[in-house]
């Protein structure tokens, strides 16, 4: 049966046993639209909202539908790329103090043996933890995906054997080997910079200005080409438009497959519903497996609930609440800075 836990009442040993899983464990982190709120909608039940028009027959309100998803990606990656995010400065505050905490997690963590490194697989198509990483001047290294070593044409390719890469410091006279804290961001549905070129995908948001142009149009064909200029998996039934985008979609739930049944493995999920029956069937699966440790944080009671339906039989899931104050994901990252965890209790 699952652990109910609500840290209201015994927050201690709750931070102790989280302590010593992240000190000896295999680090991941599963992130979802909760963590993007306020600045981008919770996109809540938009698949299903979109699937039922299309059955209806109604193809043009379901276009409407994800032209009203799409919409505010595009507004808040504007400001970001001018580097004006002072609307949704508290959202841009979380990921940097998430950031923050798994370098933290990595740089304190006493074992050898274990890589330096986190893994943060994540369904959100924004660009809020890419540039996060401007702010972070100590030697902390993001992965996305992307080889860094651009064609002719300053082109970077996306290929997922590019994730978990060890990367060191080295000393000029005593030759010591320092591994960097390294975070590998997986985003399962893609990203908004991602775009097609020769069957490959590339790092680009030249796009947006196309999209720009039309985003307000009434026409059902401007509407249609607007959903058609992002390259990601979009939240509808038949939800792959190109070929590679499947082909990177089910290379990256393999990677995420493959991470949950390492021994000794921590998954800890912040702001996901498990809406997607993909990633649903891979992590209940995984929970076969012993060592692996499965830590929900739920916003409020009704998330509980929820949760607790679905990994009600499993022993080793943690489903933790606090019934005095909703854990948004602000209060996730309180929750990961307490010094019990950054410091692990050796008494």
């Amino acid at each position: 049966m699952a652990n109910l836990i609500d840290i209201s009442n015994n927050k201690a040993d709750f931070l102790k046993r989280l302590s010593r899983i992240i000190q000896s464990a295999n680090l991941n982190f599963l992130i979802g639209s909760g963590c993007s709120s306020p600045a981008l909608p919770i996109s809540g039940n938009i698949e299903n909202e979109i699937k039922e028009a299309r059955e209806k027959g109604e193809d043009d309100n379901a276009e409407h539908l994800l032209h009203k998803f799409l919409l505010p990606f595009l507004e808040k990656t504007k400001l970001l790329l001018n580097d004006n995010p002072l609307t949704i400065k508290d959202t841009i505050d979380n990921y940097q103090e998430f950031i923050a905490n798994i370098g933290t997690l990595l740089f304190n963590r006493k074992s050898n043996i274990i890589p330096s490194q986190a893994i943060v697989f994540s369904t959100n198509y924004d660009l809020f933890i890419e540039y996060t990483m401007k702010y972070f001047y100590d030697p902390i290294i993001l992965c996305d995906g992307f080889k860094r070593t651009s064609d002719i044409n300053n082109n970077y390719f996306f290929s997922s054997s590019e994730y978990f890469n060890s990367i060191y410091n080295t000393g000029n006279l005593y030759r010591y080997k320092v591994e960097i804290p390294t975070i590998n961001l997986i985003k399962i549905h893609g990203s908004l910079n991602w775009q097609k070129q020769n069957g490959k995908i590339i790092q680009d948001l030249s796009y947006l200005e196309k999209a720009e142009i039309i985003k307000n149009s009434k026409k059902i064909n401007d509407i249609k080409e607007f959903n058609s200029l992002f390259n990601i998996v979009l939240p509808q039934e038949d939800k792959f438009k190109i070929t590679i985008l499947e082909q990177i979609y089910y290379d990256l739930l393999r990677i995420y497959s493959n991470e949950l049944d390492k021994e000794n493995t921590v998954l800890i999920v912040e702001g996901f519903s498990f809406l997607d029956q993909h990633i649903l069937e891979i992590t209940t699966r995984a929970l076969k497996n012993k060592t692996f440790n499965l830590i929900i944080f739920c916003y409020e009671e009704n998330d509980v609930k929820n949760m607790s339906k679905i990994f009600n039989p499993y022993r080793n899931v943690d489903i933790i609440s606090n019934s005095k104050n909703n854990i948004n994901f602000k209060q996730f990252n309180n929750i990961l800075s307490e010094k019990k965890i950054v410091e692990e209790d050796d008494a």
